[in-house]
């Protein structure tokens, strides 16, 4: 299993913990850029999957 260019026990035995902080923070960020912004084009509905209102909502994405 190759995890960002390295193998599984390359990155447990040999990268230092500091390095893959540091590797983490050049990764791009696909997060909304405000919860206020009222351009949402393309981001779809936000569903909350903890609210058993929405359970009907929920089992329809999962299943069909």
């Amino acid at each position: 299993m190759k995890a960002f260019g390295v193998t599984f026990e390359q990155a447990l035995y040999d990268v230092s913990y500091a390095n893959v902080l540091l590797y983490l923070r050049t990764l791009p960020d696909y997060g909304y850029e405000s919860k206020n912004r009222k351009d949402k084009k393309g981001r779809g509905e936000v569903i909350n999957a903890d609210d058993p209102a929405n359970r009907d909502k929920i089992e329809k994405l999962l299943f069909g």
